[in-house]
């Protein structure tokens, strides 16, 4: 398969207290599992793991202090969430479910950076080693498809810690926009389509052979003047319909990709923008890879319109005309081009 960005918002929120944290059925597999703090010892925030991931994390942990861990939703797939019953703590007849693998990321940024785990890393043979999932990561030795692709395994625990500080970064911007590029780019095309297919729906209207008899025995005897409603109709708005469509394909659409952050009380704006029309690129073609940083106060007028539009709408949700959003904070904004 190949790798597996997960956004940051995707991530479970179980609901913790003082006393124990409680993972809610059909986020975390298909039942509700509560964990006691006082029967487990080994925790990555609200996420119970096992002894060697914990070990792991706390490393990691200090090496880079801002870093959060996470679960996401595994029920009907294997995002990397594997769990196990463990025995730790006070009560060691009471089993406590703790989790193999856990997601890395940052607080308010987009993607997480990968994941970190202690389990059976085997194919053929059973291998219980540190792994370190991340886009960063490619095994020359390993099909490019299978998960291990982008897995660092090692039994070495500063090995492992190494390999998760060199290769769990942030995504740039670049990384960001390119992975949300294609959905806004089809939305864009298909309104295309929609254009043309509402106006191709107004001829097939006067298709039935009776209607056409009709309407030719009419032009022979009286000339240019319509009789049937499907005609009399698609002489009314076929010419507009098409016209529309026309407009839409010819339109060359620009765009600007708009992360929005906050730094020190102040909003400010991670921007790019694309050169060329949108529709002619399978992938994003920039004006430059460069990102620009600006105040939101200077982001262009008609931009902030379409983006307090968009804040409107749901997360990877198309506004004909305005946009797409691409998660709470990050757009892509339609400008049309000179």
């Amino acid at each position: 398969m190949s790798f597996n960005h997960i956004t940051v918002d995707s991530l479970v929120q179980p609901v913790a207290t003082e006393e124990q944290v409680v993972f809610a059925g059909g986020a975390i597999g298909a039942e509700n599992f509560t964990v006691k703090r006082a029967n487990y010892k080994w925790w990555l925030g609200n996420i119970p793991v096992n002894k060697s991931v914990y070990t792991l994390g706390m490393e990691i942990k200090r090496a880079m202090p801002w870093v959060e861990f996470g679960v996401v939703d595994d029920h009907g797939g294997n995002q990397g969430n594997q769990r196990t019953y463990d025995r730790y703590g006070s009560d060691e007849s009471v089993p406590a479910i703790c989790f193999d693998e856990v997601q890395v990321y940052v607080p308010g940024q987009q993607y997480v950076l990968g994941r970190i785990g202690y389990r059976d890393y085997g194919v053929r043979e059973l291998v219980i080693a540190y792994g370190v999932y991340s886009r960063k990561i490619k095994i020359g030795k390993v099909h490019k498809h299978s998960s291990r692709y982008n897995t660092a395994i090692s039994t070495d625990l500063k090995r492992a810690t190494k390999a998760a500080v060199q290769n769990l970064t942030p995504y740039t911007v670049v990384e960001c926009a390119g992975l949300s590029y294609s959905d806004f780019r089809e939305n864009i095309k298909s309104g295309v389509e929609e254009a043309n297919a509402e106006a191709r729906k107004l001829i097939y209207r006067c298709s039935p052979q009776a209607v056409i008899a009709a309407e030719m025995a009419n032009l022979i005897r009286q000339g240019v003047e319509f009789v049937t409603p499907e005609f009399k109709e698609a002489a009314a708005h076929y010419l507009t319909a098409k016209s529309e469509a026309l407009a839409a394909e010819t339109r060359k659409t620009g765009a600007y990709y708009v992360n929005l952050f906050i730094a020190k009380d102040k909003q400010y704006a991670r921007i790019l923008t694309t050169a060329g029309d949108v529709k002619s690129f399978v992938l994003p073609a920039y004006a430059s890879r460069e990102e620009t940083i600006i105040p939101v106060e200077d982001i262009p007028l008609d931009v902030q319109a379409k983006i307090a539009v968009l804040m409107s709408i749901d997360n990877e949700s198309y506004a004909p005309g305005v946009g797409y959003r691409v998660g709470p904070n990050t757009f892509w904004v339609e400008r049309e081009l000179g």
